[in-house]
């Protein structure tokens, strides 16, 4: 063991600091390895180990530093104590640093209690050949504990309270401050956030909005009222601190579903370098008006517009892509296929199932003229297993008159098609269809249907 004592005399501690222990392989010799150090209350004698015993720090300055550097790895346990017999001793459990070979190491704290310890063990399985090790009892200050990057850290290490601001360099060489989600504000320092009621066509304009660093423009709005069509409209700039031109557009509507539901939530992404928003009121004065804008870091959503908006080619876009899934009757769910030619797979088996379609036969017709007011059949011999006959009256200004027989024609039991107009009827094969023109020649058309036999 090498006890505490100063063998460097070219080195000093630094003015206002008083030193407390120096080994150094000059005049302590080389240290050899040995097993990991147990902590004695008192002193550690093991050779593989430098200890100070407990020095008395009440009267010595507020703050300890030690450094080490050695040619291998060391342990170097710092210890506080009640008293010198070691009681209430801590921080001898585990090494508060460990230094790594030829790399230079050092930590500063305040003292803990009255009696303080340093201990420095080589258990690396390599002698330490060219060493230093130190501890200087230093002007106390308003630091906390400084360490390597790569030491521990512990619980009763002293920390201050600090704030700090990360700051980024933007393609344009304007640093900036790393942005946190909140109201915005405009280049001038005004919140941009109102409660005025607008009057009819009234408005409200912000002023000019920084985005650099954020990701989303958030506009909240509570109204009573409609807004005018495209209401609110967000403009932005590419110099949102200078020259402040518009160079681009977006616009969205407070509808009387937005009046209904009670806010609309505007979110859509900032482009170049700032904005501002102008909202126009509708017809009718508000009772009611919230308007703020919340710039985003982190984008909450996609850019939303409204359902009816005009979509184009030139529209922004996310590309994604997905799988089309619907359940089965046991709530099963599968993909739906493709087929061949690139459409939606679907069966015509389960319209057969589900919904049977009424096979029919090709029409049985023609384009007919009926003239003045004689009456004349149609439709004969009737098609088998008729079921319905459709007439259609392609005359312009006159009427078609169709009945079950020729007197009903020219009485009053009959179905009047009007120009232009077309009549579905379910007719079997029994039944005779006269038609007549109500006034004079009329040009009709019709079309008989009849079931298929599936034989």
């Amino acid at each position: 063991m090498a006890t505490s004592g100063r063998n460097d005399p070219t080195s000093t501690p630094p003015p206002g600091s008083e030193e407390l222990a120096y080994f150094s392989d000059a005049t302590d010799g080389t240290l050899p390895s040995g097993p990991s150090v147990v902590i004695d209350p008192i002193v550690n004698t093991e050779p593989n180990v430098l200890d100070t015993g407990w020095i008395d720090v009440s009267t010595k300055p507020g703050k300890n530093v030690v450094g080490v550097l050695a040619d291998t790895s060391l342990k170097v346990f710092l210890m506080n104590a009640t008293d010198a017999s070691g009681d209430n001793i801590f921080g001898d459990l585990a090494p508060t640093l460990v230094t790594n070979a030829n790399f230079p190491a050092q930590l500063s704290a305040v003292y803990a209690d009255r009696f303080y310890r340093m201990v420095v063990c080589n258990d690396s399985g390599t002698t330490a050949s060219e060493y230093r090790a130190y501890s200087v009892a230093a002007p106390e200050s308003t630091e906390g504990v400084t360490t390597a990057i790569d030491q521990p850290v512990f619980g009763f290490f002293p920390a201050n309270v600090n704030r700090s601001v990360i700051m980024g360099r933007q393609p344009d060489g304007d640093y900036v401050n790393t942005p946190a989600t909140g109201l915005a504000y405009d280049v001038d320092g005004n919140a941009i956030e109102t409660t005025t009621p607008l009057a009819p066509s009234g408005t409200y304009q912000s002023g000019w909005i920084d985005t650099d660093g954020f990701d989303e423009i958030e506009v909240a709005v509570i109204t009573d009222q409609v807004s005018a069509s495209d209401g609110i409209l967000v403009e932005f700039t590419d110099d949102a601190n200078g020259s402040q031109t518009v160079r681009g557009t977006e616009t969205f509507t407070f509808t009387q579903t937005d009046v209904v539901a009670g806010s609309l939530t505007v979110r859509t992404a900032p482009q170049m370098d700032g904005f501002r928003i102008t909202y126009t009121n509708g017809g009718v004065a508000q009772g009611s008006f919230y308007l703020s804008v919340t710039l985003r870091a982190d984008a909450t959503s996609l850019p939303r517009a409204p359902l009816s908006g005009a979509v184009s080619g030139g529209s922004q876009a996310v590309r994604t892509k997905g799988a089309l899934l619907a359940p089965d009757d046991l709530d099963q769910w599968s993909s739906v296929t493709q087929s061949d030619d690139g459409g939606l797979r679907t069966s015509i088996k389960e319209h057969e199932a589900k919904t049977p379609l009424a096979s029919s036969d090709t029409f049985q017709g023609g384009f007919v003229a009926a003239a003045g007011t004689t009456p004349q059949q149609i439709a004969t011999p009737a098609m088998t297993n008729r079921t319905s006959i459709l007439i259609i009256n392609n005359s312009s200004n006159r009427a078609l008159r169709v009945a079950p027989s020729s007197a009903a024609a020219n009485g009053a039991n009959y179905l009047r098609i009007p120009p232009q107009g077309g009549a579905a009827l379910p007719l079997n094969a029994l039944s005779e269809v006269w038609v007549r023109a109500e006034t004079s020649t009329v040009e009709f058309s019709y079309a008989e249907f009849a079931e298929v036999s599936d034989a």
